[in-house]
């Protein structure tokens, strides 16, 4: 059965938070940055034959994220994904594979970082960024595809929002007051946070900027006692985070089935 959380299943869903791997961490964010009944973002409980939940799913924008155990319905998960009103699903890729069987499933590795490489701020340069607007200026400059399809408005309510509430902390880089480096930490349920949003200019590119903007990052989040994960973007990546002291945790993938219906 698949059930949607309605305010009296709510604790259910936090309850079962940060049991099926990282990717049910991020629907606890959505969850603490809309919460359930925003109509927002979607929440559903996965659950077997005998009521227990085995597994989450978020929809968001028409995205789901799924996070389940090996002993969930895939057959009842796939068809459910593929016609409650979304067009991707993304999650953990063996799972993603076991839902979706026979589809080439873009996919990207999964690292975490289990000692901190920076435990003292050592660089007075990186400081918690002030203004989001030098965020969203790096975030554009280091990603074509993010400044054409990103909305600087609805990004900075949602990202104001997690920064206000503390479900996110942003650094970033200044070399005589240029804007050069950011890094983000989303913090997402007990113990582990997801490293996003690192993005260096251009310009001052091959420097070691960016390293050492996610290793204070990094060490930050292992200062409030949380586990620094990443979802790298690509596979060009992995080499990069590596060298942040992160290491291999598993691989990440997306289902995409817009117009297919099947």
């Amino acid at each position: 059965m698949i059930r949607f959380v309605t305010p009296e299943w709510e604790a259910e869903l936090t309850q079962n938070c940060g049991r099926f791997g990282i990717f049910d961490c991020k629907i606890y964010a959505q969850y603490q940055t809309y919460g359930a009944q925003s109509g927002i973002v979607d929440f559903w409980l996965v659950q077997d034959a005998q009521d227990r939940t085995v597994g989450l799913l978020s929809r968001l924008e028409g995205r789901f994220t799924a996070a389940a155990g090996e002993s969930a319905d895939m057959e009842e998960l796939s068809w459910f994904l593929r016609h409650a009103g979304g067009r991707s699903a993304e999650g953990e890729k063996p799972l993603i594979a076991r839902v979706f069987p026979g589809r080439e499933l873009p996919s990207a590795p999964i690292l975490r970082q289990d000692r901190p490489r920076d435990l003292e701020p050592a660089n007075r340069q990186i400081v918690e960024a002030e203004r989001l607007s030098d965020v969203f200026g790096l975030l554009c400059k280091s990603d074509p595809q993010f400044a054409k399809q990103a909305h600087y408005t609805a990004w900075l309510a949602e990202t104001s929002h997690k920064v206000r509430h503390r479900l996110m902390q942003i650094f970033i880089l200044k070399i005589d007051n240029q804007n050069i480096s950011t890094a983000s930490m989303i913090y997402l349920a007990p113990r582990r946070a997801i490293l996003a949003g690192v993005a260096t200019d251009p310009a001052w590119r091959g420097q070691g900027y960016g390293r050492m903007v996610v290793e204070h990052t990094c060490g930050a989040a292992h200062r409030q006692g949380q586990q620094p994960w990443v979802l790298a973007a690509n596979d060009g990546l992995e080499a990069f985070y590596i060298g942040c002291g992160f290491s291999p945790a598993g691989r990440w993938a997306r289902a995409e089935w817009e117009g297919d219906n099947g």
